[in-house]
């Protein structure tokens, strides 16, 4: 029997259950993935008093309940509870909550950065590695994984080209960097030893890691004084800022999605609802009401 880390952690857990994330494993799921099933069965198990013979449909319906009007979980959490279940009673072979919907959830809009944001965000780095990352971020909209995974042969100076490799899906894509970020980018070249090997290094001397990058971002975003910047101030916004900001300048979504490695169109719309919602702020603000009610 595999024995994976999340399973020793989760020793209270029934033996069908733990043998259950086990087969999570050798499916290939992720250790987060693998880790948010098995706090949602201990809290299932919990509930039910770690008793594996009394999972009846009943009792989970009465669970069910519990979590949501005792505990008050969001549709979001009872949407993971739900399906966390159905996939485990499966497992066992009992079918009785296949006709059950997990809730709705409704898409949260990404938040972006404005320009001047992003601009103040350059300003406050006092490093010019740091100016060139974030100025790559959000000129490219690369994912902070694929700009850790960049050497430098990846770059091409004359046409301000990157090439992808390996990205999300396995597959390569090329997308660009503006001038400015060329600027930033080969000062930063300048005042390294190293001619190859990976783009960005850290201090000391290794590859730069995404943790290293978000935690470099924050500590700007709260440098620069940017609002709420504890979760605005991520290299995924400056990714949601990039398609935002491309989407207002009527760029066309197909494009977009090509930019940003998307492999279904569906996931870039989303970005044309933070446009629209942009556009629905600045009516509003327009205040364009001829008639007023009397008082």
């Amino acid at each position: 029997m595999v024995k994976i880390k999340e399973v020793k952690k989760s020793e209270m857990l029934p033996a069908k259950a733990k043998d259950f994330l086990i087969d999570l494993e050798l499916e290939g799921k992720s250790k987060q993935t693998i880790k948010t099933y098995a706090s949602a069965l201990r809290t299932f198990f919990e509930f039910n008093k770690w008793d594996m013979s009394n999972i009846t449909l009943e009792r989970v319906k009465e669970y069910l309940y519990h979590i949501k009007h005792k505990k008050n979980y969001s549709a979001r959490s009872m949407h993971l509870h739900v399906v966390v279940l159905r996939r485990f009673l499966s497992y066992l072979g009992k079918d009785f909550l296949k006709e059950l919907k997990p809730p709705r959830v409704g898409k949260n809009l990404p938040e972006v950065l404005s320009r001047e944001e992003i601009l103040k965000l350059v300003e406050a780095a006092e490093k010019t590695r740091d100016k060139a990352i974030i100025l790559l971020l959000y000129s490219s909209g690369i994912r902070v994984s694929e700009l850790c995974n960049l050497n430098l042969e990846d770059l091409n100076f004359e046409k301000n080209t990157i090439r992808i490799s390996g990205g999300k899906g396995g597959k390569d894509r090329y997308t660009f960097f503006s001038e400015e970020c060329k600027v930033e980018l080969k000062k930063y070249l300048s005042s390294r030893k190293e001619k190859s090997g990976p783009l960005f290094l850290n201090n000391y001397g290794n590859r730069i890691t995404p943790l290293n990058v978000q935690r470099m971002i924050k500590r700007l975003g709260k440098k620069a004084k940017i609002m709420n910047y504890q979760e605005r101030c991520t290299p995924h916004k400056l990714r949601h800022s990039f398609a935002t900001h491309l989407l207002d300048k009527e760029v066309d979504i197909r494009y977009i999605q090509e930019l940003l490695g998307h492999s279904s169109l569906a996931t870039t719309q989303i970005y044309t609802h933070v446009s629209l919602e942009e556009l629905r702020k600045q009516y509003v603000k327009a205040n364009l009401n001829l008639l007023r009610s009397k008082t």
